[in-house]
Parts: structure tokens; sequence; C-alpha cells
């Protein structure tokens, strides 16, 4: 039983086991893409070694581990405009600066949209495993019910309640399913969005500040 759902897969019909693997296989996507999109999001892949070490070094320094920086949430901007990482500041030379920014906008755009697209994934997957939970009731109806009639000596009343109750913990399964979900996917998106709030903040006001001063 799971959530007080009773659950028979060896004496299931063919559809409704198909459906419990898809609950499975789903299940298993979405823990695998989420802890993808913890490690991309929380951990700073890539960018451990320019938090501890001198990040004013330039050999420390490249695009591609300021734009995982950024989707961690490790880059802040300052009050004068410049860019911090961790509490250190990021001193280089002005032209180089502003040509290392340029090329971090590119990588960050490309790991954001590749975040992008598994919420998306994540999204149409609890839309899709609502829509299959809402099939099972007028597709596997009368089966569940001559399954219940024949196996059992009831009356058909009997049955057509016991059928209720069956259809309905199926039904309820795949609505869980879909809520947890989508719960996940509204929780990435919501950091996602923060995280591209956060790199266009100081990407732009660092961009502006030096237009200002030229």
């Amino acid at each position: 039983m799971i959530f007080g759902i009773d659950l028979r897969y060896a004496t299931a019909a063919p559809h409704v086991r198909l459906f419990y693997l898809f609950l499975l296989v789903t299940s298993c996507f979405v823990a695998a893409r989420s802890l993808a999109l913890l490690r991309r999001l929380i951990v700073a892949h890539g960018g451990k070694k320019i938090i501890s070490s001198d990040a004013t070094r330039k050999e420390n320094v490249n695009a591609d581990s300021i734009a995982n920086l950024a989707m961690a949430g490790k880059i802040r901007c300052g009050l004068a405009g410049e860019i911090l990482i961790g509490n250190s500041q990021l001193n280089l030379e002005e032209n180089s600066l502003l040509q290392l920014l340029c090329e971090t906008e590119i990588k960050f755009l490309y790991l954001w949209e590749g975040c992008h697209i598994d919420v998306i994934s994540i999204k149409s997957l609890a839309l899709l495993t609502l829509l299959l939970s809402l099939l099972l009731v007028p597709y596997g109806g009368f089966q569940t019910f001559k399954q219940i009639f024949s196996e059992r000596t009831i009356s058909g009343q009997w049955a057509l309640i016991q059928t209720t109750s069956v259809l309905f913990d199926r039904v309820a399964l795949g609505m869980i399913t879909c809520a947890i979900f989508y719960a996940i996917a509204i929780f990435f998106e919501r950091l996602i969005m923060r995280r591209r709030a956060q790199w266009q903040y100081c990407y732009v006001s660092f961009v502006t500040k030096n237009s200002t001063e030229v």
C-alpha cells in the first residue's frame, strides 16, 4: 500500500500494470532531473576553485566557471557595481573583465536554458500523469467491474461500489504523483528565475557603470 492506497500489481489488468510502470519510470526520471538541477542550482559545480582560491588571479577565472557560479547564486553585485564572488571581488583589467562577462552571459544563458528545459519536462510529465490517471476511469471502468464481479460472489451493486473504490485509488495515486511532480517543477522554476534575475542585475549594473564612465 502507498499513501493508504491498495495496489495489486499481480492481479491488475495489463493497462493498469502499464500505468504503474509509467509512474515508476517517470518518478525515476523526475528524481534524476531534480538531483541534476539541485547540483546545478545549489552546488557551485566547476567554480569551487575560484571560491577557495584568490579570485583576483586571472588564471583562476574563466567564463565557464563564473557561469556555473552564477547559476548556483554565488555571484553578487556590490554597492559600487563591482562583481563579487563569495566574499572576494573580481578584480581584473576593465577591458578584460568586460569581455569575460560578455562571454559569461552567453555561457549562463546556455546553462539556464538547459535547466529551463528540465523544468518544462517535469511540468509536462505532471500533466501527462494527470491525463492518464483520468483516462483510467472510462477506459478501465468496465473491465475492472467485470473482473471484480466474476471473481467474487457478490451482487452487481456491491461490485459497482468496489469498482468505484478501486478506480478512485488508482486515480488518486496518479493525482498524488502529478501534484508532487508539479510542486517540484514550481520550486525549480522559481529558483531558476531568481538565478537569472540575480545574474542579469549584476551583468547590466556592471555594463551600465562602465558605459557611464566612458
